[in-house]
């Protein structure tokens, strides 16, 4: 930001600007040392002037122009302007009250209306209108379908008494509805109808006001709540309506099919007139801010996620509103235009002067654009008070609450600017401004109060803040200071002196909080602290940082902004209980942040009031001041009174308080004063712990556990704890931030968790909220359970009797039971059970949030109709009434009956798709379901929400099914899958709103109890939950998003999710199988221990201790567990029991020794039985836990091995090192069921080795990158089968041409099901935009796709010009009418002239350049080298050296493609045809190089003559067909070489170009002598030389023993022959230059030449 130039430090040296320029920074404080300033700080004035400096040299030349010139300032006009305006800024959050901060006047700003303060009323009214019609909105909310959105209503409250007149509502039609139907209800306990209506569909027309005719003689009272609500005649799923959104704060919702009524935040137009419309008083605005559009700015939508929620009361035309999230966004040119903008486009406020200091606020934001703000007082449009031209957001919005303090006598006009748009929908906004104006107190002595505040404002100037303000802040105290100077001091001069050094205060106070705190930056790390049954919980983060949703949403901060990733330990108190701690460290700072609430009754009324601690530890050498807290916060200590510093090497302790929660009631919350008065922090602290240490006293006391696993107990209490806290009295809420509601079928398992725990007080009272809220219908039918849970723990038949029948209009256990029977249907007639009659299985439902035939619907079922019997056998024992006899009966054959019809089902979809586990849906298996993403966790959904596997068995079900017996098999091929995308078999994923995990993922391994090889993955689920996806203090996300590096917490974690954290319905599930692990109890008393503890827990030395379990007719029950070496020592502790008790430990399976008397042990199913009366048992181990778990760990490596070598496509490599990886996986799964410790690692290494030994058949060069370094930008949908079907983005290439055949894109699987992805180019016509021709496509199999980044392989390749435009084409393949989504990852466009289209399922192309679409990240690759061809020679090939030699070749990872196309051409060609030259001579590469050249020919026909000598006049020969064979004229240069010999040509050539010149002594050639090894290299350098080559080259010849054999004449050849290697000596160490060279030589010295010459 800048002001002035920062010319407040320097108004008495004029020669400024040329002091900047001539002198810089150190020459600016030498002159400002001879001035009057010297007192100032000599390293503030260095930074500043730094500053201002770069303002000299940057600030004239801005590009971003005021609303006129901005003219330079004479010092006289800045004394003049001297603490007459004060400027704060703050990022804007939390609440506004508009009413309070707005004193003198108010605005709201929406496109829809604009709010403003009205004047009062002059008379009490006697009618009054209500309204909050929008007509002409263009959505709304949806009512009259067949289930869920039922109905819809909306409230309000009259504020007179007095006769309906008229209400009005706006509605849109979806289809085509039926008539509607309105009532008009009064709201209480249970909403009583007053009056209803119905008009035909005819009668409505959509964004028109529709009345409503209820009646004449209808009475409303003042203050009683009234709602309208809408329906259909005939509720349709399609054909419905919309009531059109409107602004209000009033209450809103939906009602169901069973008629309960659901809050939402969803406000509808609604128009309601009480009394004679005619006597509605016309309301006046105060209308002194005066706000308006500049030019080509437009006020043309609302945003409605608003960080501030605004409030206000005395408004018009809205009278109340109350945490509306709603402002009003300012646009130039929507959807059309991004760039700079040069016209005028903004926005202007002013107030007028006034005779009081005046307080101007006003929140303004910005999202995907630049703006620009200008304050100017008293119409001087030439000095801006305050400039800022740097206000920029991208994708994150940004928006700040400016506080302007005005003198009396000053008016204020405020510039905004649109200034540039990064995006077509980039904005600026306006939502709340405020005026008002203080007076001075006549009690208060602002003399003394501005001597402390200047000692205040002093200690800021040792702080680093933004210029402007300690600027603006040292203008303030130089004037307060010369004021208190003066004598005659007024109490009145004093008081105005105050309030600007206060707001100067404020604005730096501010200012150093200007950065983002957790709640904006890590929004993801949140959870809730509080009170059992409160109702709005108050939400926390990791910074400490907390939001108060029952006192104004207020946002509780502390002063700390922008910390780095890693820097916060943040943990629960004691390590479970609900006061979260936040320690860090920032600028030499030790910070630490204590949250939690406390039960405080005062008058009879409740109150949950947060209590926090900020410890700050300053470790510097100088004084600091203390971070501001909020200023809501109520001060409890005096360091958080009074204390504002904190000495160098000292700590200050501020304790706060705040009302949270008012437990859902409606009155105020007490004076600060009362709350401070209520008791200290450590006072509530010792409270809140006695709390809930007695509340966990009484469910299962897990008290020690192996190190590895003690998160574990901590994270069970904490989540026992959170379960109560985010209940709302008895209803079981799901979470706090999201899901604040009761879901039936959550809440069912959440009830039988806590059960399960030992909680079964208030079990009534919360199993009503269940039976009010039936929704979703495999929550009808397993909704006996928690009943049968509770019956066989307390035996308590009364409670459960009162719930057996309906109750209330709402349907009890036996009705919701019964509905199995009626919601089964045939899904094929073809498909008979075993009896012969066509299956019937559970309809379709959205059970998993997908439409579809469900296994856990058919599960649950089983389960429901499971514990049903159970809870009639009990009855029917207890009473002898044959009806529940009657209704055993009915289960029991209810249950034989879908069991055979779900198992006839199953079966022919297995058979039909061949598939050997346990699918999700009914009819198809996983990748085909609408769940088909292998990161969704539901893929083992019935083996926690179904139940029947293993709470079946606990219940006594009938389970001789083979269903039952796939449940290793199906957690097996689940982990599996899943293992192609997560690190951890522990893992099960999550959800579209989170895939990374999820808060159910360790609930995922309930039916893994039922079997053996998972039966552990309970407890190990649990532990990895919290090792790396926890989003709060030992809560989760529904869905968990991936982790970030950059997280602020210290810890692995989440970085959000979607859902809600906690989440208690997925934490409950962990909870359950966490118990399970340890104690189960059968339906006939018996009991389970141990059934899915890890093999740790029985490692030698470890104890196990675990008390106050549950079980039948009350008792409490526990274990004590000790294990040394191989003995197990297992004693029972609490209540005794009268039924066996089976010890089933994994540490047992086929490992026992003998057992203690009394008892006896079953090895092969590892469980040892211990009966009645028997409360120790010893058990001896015939191995070791350590051995067992070296086993474990040797099995888990080899299972990894095989896993990341079962991922390698194996046709892209060489085919015998595929075929050597082939092998290990075989051994090694040979050897996985009963391999040795030692022989499965051994296997894992093998495989490894062979994934390491693999060899790419073709290697690649980037030709086309658009995907290294640029940044994902949008995410584009294709393969929908209306909308978005099909997408393509035009692309330019580069001015080189392009040939590729391998292109990487990245995708993500959006929504199933998916059907393969293709991949094509096309070219384009001249308008570089229509698809032309189709170059090539490339198909990727659907199970093939992964998210990430993904290889499409084009067969043929494609080429594509240079610096020419085509387009990338998506497609999903929809032949079998499969129509799902993937994603596309783009960056920005590449250029201006690209385009990115969608084509809908009618085939119409739609240019969406306006949504910023951009390029697709791609990357193409042309081949490099190709060993195809070579791999396929080699397995055709015989044996010899040529084929070694390929061999070689294709191992060689980084082989050239010449070597490769050499070794190809060796393999291939004839042998040859000489029978003296063998593969294995050393020679033989050498004859096949010259006879294949024609270089030399053989001797005959089939003999080279290897070991001949050569004649001179054959290596002339050889020389003259290496030359080309020129023609030549024959002379007699030699007596002994006549013409028409065969030499005679070569030697006229040779001699011609000086490369022979005979014998000196004789003159002659000597054609027929053997040629020398020395002659043969002379003539060789000639030869060398005449052909253009480098004949240079030197080597030493005193390296061989005969160097002096040779001739004078020879050495030169000689010499040059050794330095190329073309001569290498016998055996490497003599030349043998007198030796005769025989034709194998000259074979091997001619081939060493050439290929030298060729390089």
């Amino acid at each position: 930001m800048k002001s002035k130039d920062y010319k407040f430090i320097v108004i008495k040296n004029s020669n400024i600007i040329k002091t900047a320029k001539e002198y810089g920074t150190e020459g600016i404080i030498k002159q400002l040392r001879k001035g009057d300033r010297e007192k100032m700080l000599h390293w503030k004035m260095k930074k500043v002037l730094s500053l201002m400096l770069a303002s000299v040299m940057t600030f004239s030349t801005a590009a971003v122009a005021a609303p006129v010139a901005v003219a330079a300032e004479t010092e006289q006009e800045k004394e003049k302007n001297n603490g007459r305006v004060l400027v704060e800024v703050a990022n804007a959050s939390g609440t506004m009250d508009l009413t309070k901060e707005g004193t003198v006047d108010w605005m709201h700003i929406t496109s829809e209306q604009i709010n403003r303060k009205a004047l009062p009323e002059e008379e009490e009214p006697t009618a009054e209108i209500i309204d909050f019609m929008n007509v002409s909105a263009a959505s709304g909310r949806t009512f009259g379908q067949v289930k869920d959105q039922v109905m819809r209503y909306q409230t309000f409250t009259p504020k007179v008494s007095g006769i309906l007149s008229d209400v009005q509502v706006a509605l849109i039609k979806k289809g085509s509805p039926s008539a509607l139907i309105a009532g008009l209800y009064k709201m209480g306990d249970t909403p009583e109808l007053l009056a209803g209506t119905t008009i035909p569909a005819d009668q409505i027309t959509s964004n028109t006001a529709l009345t409503l005719g209820f009646g004449e003689d209808i009475n409303l009272e003042a203050g009683v709540t009234y709602a309208v609500a809408l329906t259909q005649e005939t509720t349709s799923q399609d054909d419905n309506y919309w009531w059109c959104n409107a602004q209000t704060s009033l209450p809103s919702g939906k009602i169901n099919e069973n008629n309960a009524w659901i809050a939402e935040n969803t406000p509808a137009s609604l128009r309601v007139v009480i009394g004679d419309e005619n006597a509605v008083a016309e309301k006046k605005a105060v209308d002194i801010i005066q706000f308006e559009t500049l030019g080509e700015m437009k006020l043309a939508s609302s945003f409605s996620d608003s960080a501030v929620a605004y409030s206000w009361s005395g408004g018009m035309p809205t009278e109340t509103s109350t945490g509306l999230k709603k402002g009003g966004v300012l646009s130039y040119r929507n959807g059309e235009y991004s760039g700079p903008v040069e016209e005028e486009a903004g926005w202007k406020i002013s107030i007028p002067a006034a005779d009081a200091i005046q307080t101007l606020s006003f929140v303004s934001g910005i999202w995907q654009a630049s703006s620009a703000i200008w304050i100017y007082a008293d119409g001087d449009l030439e000095n801006p008070i305050y400039t800022n031209t740097e206000l920029t957001a991208g994708g994150s919005s940004k928006l700040l609450k400016y506080a302007v303090t005005v003198a009396p006598g000053t008016s204020i006009e405020i510039y905004g600017k649109l200034t540039n748009k990064a995006n077509v929908w980039g904005n600026t906004s306006m939502s709340g401004i405020t005026l008002s104006r203080s007076e001075a107190d006549d009690g208060t002595d602002y003399i003394d109060l501005l001597q402390e505040t200047v000692i205040t404002a002093e200690a800021w100037l040792n702080e680093e803040i933004d210029a402007y303000f300690i600027n603006q802040l040292t203008e303030a105290l130089d004037s307060a200071k010369a004021v208190l100077e003066n004598e005659g001091l007024t109490n009145e001069e004093a008081y105005s002196e105050y309030i600007f050094l206060s707001a100067a205060i404020t604005a730096v106070e501010t200012s150093q909080t200007t950065g983002s705190f957790a709640n904006a930056y890590a929004s993801g790390l949140t959870a809730s602290f509080g009170w059992e049954g409160d109702k709005d919980a108050p939400i926390a983060w990791v910074d400490g940082t907390y939001r108060l949703r029952d006192n104004g949403n207020k946002v509780i901060t502390f002063g700390v902004t922008g910390l780095p990733s890693k820097s916060i330990n943040w943990y629960n108190a004691e390590g479970y209980l609900p006061c979260f701690v936040s320690e860090y460290s920032k600028n030499g700072m030790d910070y630490k942040i204590e949250n939690f609430a406390d039960l405080v009754v005062i008058d009879g009324k409740k109150y949950e009031v947060a209590y926090s601690r900020m410890t700050v530890a300053n470790n510097n050498d100088e004084v600091k001041l203390l971070p501001r807290v909020s200023s809501d916060l109520i001060p409890l200590n005096d360091a958080a009174k009074n204390v504002r510093q904190v000495q160098a090497g000292e700590t200050v302790v501020r304790e706060y308080c705040i009302g949270a929660d008012r437990f859902g009631g409606s009155y105020a919350y007490p004076e600060d004063a009362v709350l401070a008065a209520q008791g200290n922090f450590d006072e509530h602290y010792n409270h809140m712990k006695d709390y809930w240490n007695t509340r966990l006293e009484k469910v299962i006391d897990i008290q020690s556990v192996p190190e590895k696993y003690t998160e574990l107990i901590n994270a069970y209490k904490a989540g026992y704890i959170y379960m109560l806290i985010i209940s709302d009295g008895y209803e079981l809420h799901v979470g706090e931030n999201g899901y604040d509601r009761v879901f039936d079928h959550d809440v069912i398992g959440m009830l039988a968790s806590l059960i399960e725990s030992g909680h079964t007080e208030h079990f009534a009272d919360y199993a009503q909220y269940i039976l009010m809220n039936i929704q979703y219908p495999d929550a009808a039918w397993k909704f006996s359970w928690p009943f049968a849970l509770y019956l066989q723990k307390t035996g308590d038949f009364d409670t459960v009797l009162s719930f057996f029948e309906d109750n209330g209009g709402h349907a009890g256990i036996k009705t919701n039971t019964h509905k199995i029977a009626s919601e089964r249907e045939v899904y094929n007639e073809n498909i008979l059970d075993e009896d012969g009659n066509p299956a019937r299985i559970m309809k379709r439902t959205d059970a998993i949030d997908s439409y579809g035939y469900w296994v856990i619907d058919n599960w649950a079922s089983l389960f429901g109709l499971t514990t049903y019997s159970y809870i009639c056998d009990q009855f029917y024992a207890k009473t002898g009434d044959e009806s529940y006899k009657a209704e055993y009966d009915w289960a029991k054959a209810e249950y034989d009956s879908l069991r055979k019809s779900v198992e006839a089902v199953l079966a022919d979809t297995m058979e039909k798709y061949d598939f050997d586990y346990i699918p999700i849906s009914m009819v198809v298996p996983n990748e085909l379901s609408a769940r088909s993403d292998v990161r969704d966790g539901n893929w083992a959904a019935h083996y926690l929400f179904g139940r029947w596997d293993w709470d079946g068995y606990l219940f006594g079900a009938d389970q001789d099914s083979w269903l039952l017996d796939m449940t290793d098999q199906t957690y097996d091929f689940i982990t599996e899958q899943k293992s192609t995308v997560f690190d951890s078999p522990y893992n099960m994923g999550g959800y579209p709103h989170g895939y990374f995990s999820s808060a159910y993922n360790a609930g995922y391994f309930s039916g893994a109890l039922s079997g053996e090889k998972w039966r552990d993955g309970g407890i190990e689920a649990y532990l990895w939950m919290i090792n790396n996806s926890m989003g709060g203090l030992y809560g989760w996300w529904e869905g968990v998003a991936y982790p970030n590096d950059n997280t602020v917490w210290d810890r692995e974690s989440s970085f959000g999710g979607g859902g809600s954290c906690q989440h208690m319905w997925g934490q409950s599930t962990a909870t359950k199988v966490l118990i399970d692990s340890f104690f189960a109890e059968k339906a006939d008393g018996s009991i389970i221990a141990g059934r899915g503890l890890p093999l740790e827990f029985n490692a030698d030395g470890e104890e196990i201790k675990i008390s106050n379990y549950l079980c039948g007719g009350g008792k409490r029950i526990g274990f004590h567990m000790n294990t040394n070496d191989k003995t197990v020592t297992f004693e029972l502790t609490g209540d005794e029991l009268e039924n066996t008790v089976s010890l089933e430990l994994l540490a047992f399976v086929d490992n026992i020794e003998s057992v203690s008397e009394g008892c006896t042990f079953d090895a092969a199913r590892g469980s040892v039985q211990i009966p009645a009366g028997i409360k120790k048992v010893t058990i001896t181990l015939q191995e070791n836990t350590a051995g067992l778990m070296e086993h474990d760990q040797a099995l888990a490596e080899l299972n990894t091995a095989l896993t990341e070598a079962e991922r390698e496509d194996l046709d892209l490599y060489v085919a015998f090192t595929a075929r050597t990886l082939t092998d290990a996986i075989a051994a090694g799964k040979a050897l996985a069921e009963n391999g040795t410790t030692q022989e499965l690692l051994d296997a894992a290494a093998a495989i490894r080795s062979a994934v390491e030994g693999l060899v790419e058949r073709k290697t690649y060069d980037v030709a086309f990158d658009y995907f290294t370094g640029v940044n994902q930008t949008a995410q584009p949908t294709f393969g929908q089968k209306s909308d978005q079907r099909y997408r393509y983005a035009t692309f330019k290439t580069g001015s080189e041409d392009v040939d590729f055949d391998k292109l990487e894109v990245k995708l993500r699987k959006y929504s199933g099901p998916f059907g393969d992805c293709l991949i094509s180019i096309y070219t384009l016509e001249e308008d570089n935009f229509t698809l032309d021709t189709c170059l090539g496509t490339a198909r990727l199999a659907a199970d093939s796709v992964k998210d990430g980044d993904n290889t499409f392989t084009f067969e043929p390749g494609i080429h594509l010009d240079g610096d020419t435009y085509y387009a990338i084409f998506f497609a999903m393949d929809n032949t079998d009418d499969t129509y799902g989504s993937y994603w596309y990852y783009a960056g920005p466009f590449m250029s201006d002239d690209l385009y990115a289209c969608k084509i809908n399922g009618a085939g119409e192309v739609i240019n969406e350049n306006a949504y910023g679409l951009g390029t697709p990240l791609m990357k193409m690759y042309s081949v490099r080298t190709d060993k195809t061809a070579l791999e396929r020679a080699v397995e055709n090939a015989l044996p010899g050296d040529a084929l070694e030699a390929a061999k070689q070749v294709l191992l060689k990872r980084d082989a050239t493609q010449e070597e490769i196309d050499k070794a190809l051409e060796r393999l291939t060609k004839a042998p040859l045809a000489f029978v003296d030259v063998d593969e294995n001579d050393w020679f033989y590469g050498d004859v096949e190089y010259v006879s294949e050249r024609g270089i030399m020919t053989g001797l005959k026909e089939t003999r080279f003559g290897p070991e001949t000598e050569l004649s001179r006049a054959q290596f002339v020969t050889i020389l003259y067909r290496m030359a080309g064979s020129p023609e030549i004229s024959y002379e007699d240069k030699f007596p002994d070489v006549k013409d028409g010999e065969f030499y005679t040509s070569a030697v006229m050539w040779a001699s011609e170009n000086k490369i022979v010149t005979g014998y000196v002594d004789t003159g002659l050639y000597a054609p027929d002598k053997s040629i020398s090894r020395e002659e043969l290299s002379v003539m060789m350098r000639r030869y060398a030389a005449y052909s253009g080559q480098d004949v240079t080259a030197d080597g030493d010849l005193s390296f061989y023993a005969d160097e002096g054999s040779v001739s004078e004449f020879a050495r030169e050849g000689m010499s040059w022959a050794v330095a190329n290697r073309i001569i290498q000596g016998a055996d490497g160490q003599l030349l043998k230059p007198q030796d005769q060279a025989n034709r194998a030589e000259c074979a091997a010295i001619i081939h060493r030449y050439l290929e030298k010459a060729e390089k």
